[in-house]
């Protein structure tokens, strides 16, 4: 006959059936194993511990090779657990990252979006306001138009984006052939731009031709060290043309922006105002190592002198 032990631990290897161990979302899997363990009647600390083992593969048993090899007495299945957790759930700063820089909609619904990003956002000071604004900001234009003065919650926005959503995915324009007089005249504009690009070939290609021969006889007086930015265009690209480092004005709010093709956040200054606010959790490193604490994420507008305004998130 068999023994209480024993009948539970025959009894879990039948009820408990565990996906292999979500490496992206580890604290969703240990919920869903621990739900396993109370519908199947599990209450063995060293049970729940052998069904974690089992459910892990090569590349996470690595981190946990410890603890297989020599069990802790007591809390097996806590111990466990804690390990897993520590090793392979995302830090703060990498879920804000992630929220702020990764989180698009693509073909998702709204909805689903949303409960993304509320994943994202658990266990963080998150305003509401923000996250309202990061929502719509990521919902097509003619959606984020209706909804951006819609006073509702967010759940309720994204059941509305939703149905907007689904609406305008199901309209298809019929477009009508154009007639054959409207063919001719475009036959007529397309013959009409290539002799002028022709033209404009010859006109550069001449042009580059004796920027070439007057090049061979400019003086030596010319300053060579200072790129031809600064040379043609001075302080328009930069603060003055000593300098290296190219620059664009946004003509709103009289800053300098520096042009770096190679950075992946664009930053402002903090105000006094600003460090009177606690840090967020977004930490950015100097070249050193050192860490430099940001205050406030906003979306800035800029006159670039363009046809028309940027908006711009500044850290």
């Amino acid at each position: 006959m068999l023994q209480p032990q024993a009948n539970e631990t025959a009894a879990a290897s039948v009820a408990v059936k565990l996906p292999e161990f979500w490496k992206n979302d580890p604290a969703m899997w240990f919920a869903q194993a621990e739900a396993q363990f109370v519908l199947a009647g599990v209450t063995r600390d060293a049970t729940k511990f052998y069904h974690i083992i089992a459910k892990v593969d090569q590349s996470v048993l690595c981190h946990i090779s410890d603890l297989v090899a020599n069990p802790p007495e007591n809390d097996k299945y806590m111990s466990i657990k804690a390990r897993l957790l520590s090793r392979f759930e995302m830090s703060a700063q990498a879920k804000m990252e992630k929220l702020l820089n990764s989180c698009d909609l693509g073909d998702m619904k709204p909805t689903h979006l949303l409960a993304r990003m509320q994943d994202l956002t658990a266990g963080l000071k998150v305003d509401d306001g923000l996250m309202k604004m990061l929502f719509l900001q990521r919902l097509p234009g003619s959606v984020k138009a209706v909804l951006t003065i819609h006073d509702g919650t967010l759940s309720k926005l994204a059941e509305m984006a939703d149905k907007m959503v689904d609406t305008t995915s199901t309209h298809v324009a019929a477009v009508a052939p154009p007639p054959s007089s409207q063919i001719g005249d475009i036959d007529g504009q397309i013959a009409h731009l290539t002799a002028e690009i022709r033209k404009l070939k010859e006109f550069t290609r001449s042009k580059h031709e004796r920027n070439r021969s007057s090049s061979r006889t400019r003086p030596d007086t010319d300053d060579e060290t200072v790129c031809w930015y600064h040379r043609k265009y001075g302080v328009q690209v930069g603060t003055s043309t000593e300098s290296r480092r190219l620059s664009i004005l946004d003509r709103t709010h009289s800053i300098r922006f520096l042009i770096d093709t190679g950075s992946d956040v664009s930053i402002l200054p903090a105000t006094r105002k600003d460090k009177t606010k606690p840090p967020i959790p977004f930490i950015l490193h100097a070249a050193n190592s050192t860490n430099i604490k940001t205050f406030d994420k906003r979306f800035l507008y800029v006159d670039l002198g363009l046809r028309r305004r940027f908006s711009w998130l500044q850290t």
